[in-house]
């Protein structure tokens, strides 16, 4: 304290045991002055405050400063980087982006173009595709991926052996009085063959190609006829059983039942809003009052049992615990197979090879 009083705080340097006064405009020595290289000789002392330093634990004083200089520009280098980086990424999916569009602009299926550029892209990056059969038949090694085509042949079985056209006749005949009964018709007919087949395409397909001739008879507009069974399609892949749920499933380890049901309540209120919109905006789509009904309402609901029956069998099972989704799949084909053959007999052999070809075509394109 007394040096402090005497010199001032700051200036009690000790030189040889003794302070040493500081002379006018000198600044205190800290750690760290007079030390350049060769200022002073190795083994040379500095002066510190409160004594002396060696120049060893100096000079690293003085490394430690350049190493937090070194990392502030290292930081700098590293945002640097990182922008570099994400700007590559973009580039990288505005290339890829255009690619795609160009593939399916010169008519490359989708389900192959979407393979193709990966594959082009890792062939570039790593120089080749080693064990490409192995990662993809690794990958596909599953047994609930069986579901997908089971459901599929299931569909593709009532289809082709005409057993779903007895499904839209039923709605028909409940439903072609009402204001826009044919449209409303329709959208009941999508919403049954959702539950059958699993797919908005194959829904899209087949009950367009019979109601879209009755829509445009009953005074329906092209734009309301055509709408109502691409916004009744869609409802393949809400309604259960679904195969994109079932892939869903299986690359988020979810489970299938759950996933079936959360799509079912919705499945329907959107149907429920395509059939309000047909009732609003089409309402001149019905069967005159006086045209004669070619059957009775009950007459084509007994037909269309065998339809209705399949999708209460298959969900019926699964959310009572009977099978699992992929033994509901095996079953539902069986019991398709057995309506369609021996019930109908309307399935030929050359519908059931039809039917596989086709159920494998649709399922490569999922898988």
């Amino acid at each position: 304290g007394e040096q402090q009083r005497l010199f001032g705080e700051g200036e009690g340097e000790m030189v040889g045991g003794m302070p040493r006064r500081r002379e006018r405009g000198e600044r205190p020595a800290v750690a760290g002055d007079h030390l350049a290289v060769g200022e002073h000789p190795v083994g040379d002392e500095v002066e510190v405050a409160g004594g002396v330093e060696p120049r060893v634990l100096a000079r690293s004083r003085r490394a430690r400063g350049a190493v937090r200089a070194g990392a502030e520009h290292g930081g700098a280098g590293d945002r640097l980087d990182t922008a570099n980086a994400g700007t590559d990424a973009a580039m990288l999916f505005f290339v890829l982006l255009l690619a795609l569009i160009g593939l399916l602009w010169i008519g490359v299926p989708m389900f192959a173009a979407l393979f193709l550029l990966p594959l082009s892209v890792l062939w570039w990056v790593e120089g080749g595709v080693p064990a490409l059969g192995e990662l993809v038949l690794g990958k596909l090694d599953s047994y609930l991926l069986i579901a997908i085509p089971l459901f599929l042949l299931m569909a593709q079985v009532m289809v082709r052996g005409r057993v779903v056209d007895d499904l839209f006749a039923a709605a028909f005949a409940l439903l072609r009085k009402l204001r826009g009964g044919v449209g409303i018709a329709t959208v009941a007919a999508c919403t049954v063959f959702a539950a059958i087949s699993g797919s908005s395409v194959a829904t899209a397909l087949t009950v367009g190609k019979i109601a879209i001739p009755q829509m445009l008879r009953y005074g329906m507009s092209r734009r309301g006829a055509f709408g109502v069974v691409a916004g009744g399609g869609t409802l393949g892949i809400l309604i259960p059983p679904s195969a994109p749920m079932v892939l869903y499933a299986y690359v988020t380890e979810t489970s299938v039942a759950a996933l079936f049901l959360a799509g079912l309540i919705p499945g329907l209120m959107m149907a429920a809003m395509f059939a309000l919109w047909v009732f609003l905006s089409e309402g001149r789509a019905r069967a005159p009052a006086e045209e004669a009904a070619l059957e009775t309402p009950a007459m084509a609901l007994r037909r269309a049992s065998w339809s209705l029956s399949l999708p209460v069998f298959v969900l019926g099972g699964i959310y009572l615990g009977v099978f699992t989704a992929t033994e509901a799949a095996g079953t539902g084909t069986l019991y398709a197979i057995v309506i369609a053959a021996i019930v109908y007999r309307t399935l030929t052999w050359q519908a059931w090879l039809e039917s596989l070809a086709e159920s494998t075509r649709t399922s490569g394109m999922l898988l």
